[in-house]
């Protein structure tokens, strides 16, 4: 859970409020030997009112800081439930996600269908979201607005084919424009790219133009690259003997082979968190780095401070009291 994040600063605060409880419950005890003490000397004498108050005020003042190390925890514990993030799938589905060299309980899968199971399990672990899919190769296409209806959106996902779109190739300026089009400046959002990103592209991406034109929009982009290191060709169905085809440019087999070390250069220029599908730790753990939850941990974590200090003024208020009220009095000789 996302509150877990800040335990180790309140444990340790935690530690100390019990060892510090601890101390002065033992000089609670010693004080009321003193008293006992004290009430049997002539030259002293036990003021009672003011040590029942002196008690009040030390049980007030221990509440008061005993709430404020653990008000922020419970503040994060009680609102985690309803913390969301906004969420856009952008499935890349040109012919080269056809490309069957994806692992699964290791079966070989294509590229398309490994992003398929990485979007379901995500989706299923985190029904919170309100998630949003788009497809894209040449043109783009939004199958699916913005929804908590987790069981559609599913359907909508298993819908994923590279014949949606009958062009091939992949204009990733164009899907990203569109995708952020459909952002309203006002709130947190998350694109998740899945592709395998052309070869072709990786020279043309206009990081500085969609960078700039939406630089008033909070938004994050995780990019999940479905490639592999492996030589394939893109299957473009079967011929009249059953045979497999293969597509072709300039009557040559399509390589679908990527470079590793251009995408991850491409992702750092668009300052996206680059992720590989083999990885799988990194894919599950998306959800803590989404942005409105960074968010709305950070703003969760500023109204608990600013409670905080109310807390720790009120309880030094009373451990002033309790410390500076006499619980006896002298009795000066006549």
């Amino acid at each position: 859970m996302e509150f877990l994040r800040l335990t180790p600063t309140y444990i340790l605060l935690f530690i100390i409020f019990w060892s510090l409880s601890l101390w002065f419950f033992w000089r609670f005890l010693d004080w009321q030997y003193s008293m006992k003490r004290f009430s049997k000397s002539f030259n002293y004498r036990f003021a009672k009112q003011s040590f029942v108050f002196r008690n009040i005020s030390f049980v007030i003042w221990s509440i008061l800081l005993l709430i404020a190390l653990l008000w922020p925890l419970w503040q994060i514990w009680n609102q985690s439930k309803w913390a969301s993030s906004n969420v856009i799938f952008l499935v890349d589905l040109s012919k080269s996600m056809d490309a069957i060299d994806a692992k699964h309980d290791d079966l070989n899968i294509s590229r398309l269908d490994k992003a398929k199971m990485l979007i379901s399990d995500f989706v299923a672990k985190h029904k919170e979201n309100t998630y949003a899919l788009v497809w894209f190769a040449w043109d783009s296409i939004i199958i699916s607005p913005f929804t908590w209806d987790t069981d559609q959106f599913l359907t909508y996902v298993s819908w994923l084919n590279s014949n949606i779109i009958p062009l091939g190739w992949s204009d990733l300026n164009k899907a990203l424009n569109f995708s952020l089009s459909l952002i309203w400046s006002d709130r947190n959002w998350n694109v998740l790219l899945f592709s395998n990103w052309p070869e072709d592209l990786t020279e043309n991406a206009d990081t500085d133009s969609i960078t700039k034109k939406y630089s008033k929009i909070e938004y994050k982009i995780f990019s999940i690259w479905v490639w592999t290191q492996k030589w394939s060709y893109i299957p473009a169905g079967v011929n009249f003997l059953g045979n497999p085809t293969f597509k072709l440019y300039n009557w040559e087999k399509v390589i679908t082979k990527q470079n590793s070390d251009e995408l991850i250069k491409i992702a750092n220029s668009f300052d996206w968190k680059y992720m590989n599908w083999t990885e799988s730790s990194d894919i599950e753990n998306i959800n803590s780095d989404l942005l409105s939850i960074k968010t709305w941990l950070k703003e969760i974590e500023r109204k608990s401070n600013d409670i905080w200090y109310y807390f720790i003024l009120g309880a030094f208020m009373f451990f002033v009291l309790w410390y500076f009220t006499p619980y006896k009095k002298r009795l000066w000789k006549k």
